[in-house]
């Protein structure tokens, strides 16, 4: 049976699923083009529909799963909402032995090492939970922040590629660059 609910609890931040009600919320804090613009697939501009439509989905990919891959970034203290993360198969493939990590924090909350703490987190939880082998992400070649927080987790670069199909709003002559962390060299 599925668990529909989790929480993944770091020193700072607690990752959980979205709730319904939190729409607004996380419509206000990601429908910034200077958020926006670092994501490949979410529609600009955002709104709060958008916000809606995505908390639905990311709640019935958690049921459809063994355990939940899609998690709202919040402050352990305060419980503020201060982004997203998720990993997902790739071609929607539950067997599959590997997923990618897709992330985004609002522009209050960036620069605080936020990022880093929740990929480790997520990291972990992929590889104990869906018994993963490797977990990958890519950024923009222009992204720094996003490789900063990639290289502190732990991911090891591979380097610079054509992005996948997926990918739709960058152009196919766009390059990303490429990061991977296997289950292997995550336990040393």
């Amino acid at each position: 049976m599925p668990i529909t609910e989790a929480e993944l609890i770091t020193e700072r931040l607690v990752l959980r699923t979205l709730r319904a009600e939190e729409a607004p919320q996380l419509a206000a804090l990601i429908g910034h083009w200077d958020i926006i613009k670092w994501l490949t697939v979410v529609p600009w501009p955002y709104t709060e529909q958008h916000a809606h439509d995505f908390i639905a989905q990311s709640i019935k990919v958690n049921a459809s799963l063994a355990a939940p891959s899609r998690f709202a970034i919040t402050a352990r203290e305060s419980g503020t909402i201060l982004g997203h993360i998720g990993i997902k198969y790739m071609d929607e493939n539950p067997k599959a032995d590997e997923m990618e990590l897709g992330y985004w924090l609002g522009l209050p909350h960036q620069g605080f090492g936020y990022a880093a703490e929740s990929i480790a987190a997520i990291t972990a939880h992929g590889f104990a939970a869906f018994g993963l082998a490797r977990i990958f992400a890519c950024t923009r070649l222009d992204n720094a922040a996003s490789r900063r927080a990639l290289e502190t987790a732990g991911y090891r670069y591979i380097g610079e590629q054509k992005p996948p199909q997926r990918h739709g709003r960058l152009r196919g002559d766009d390059g990303v660059h490429a990061y991977e962390i296997t289950a292997e060299s995550a336990r040393t």
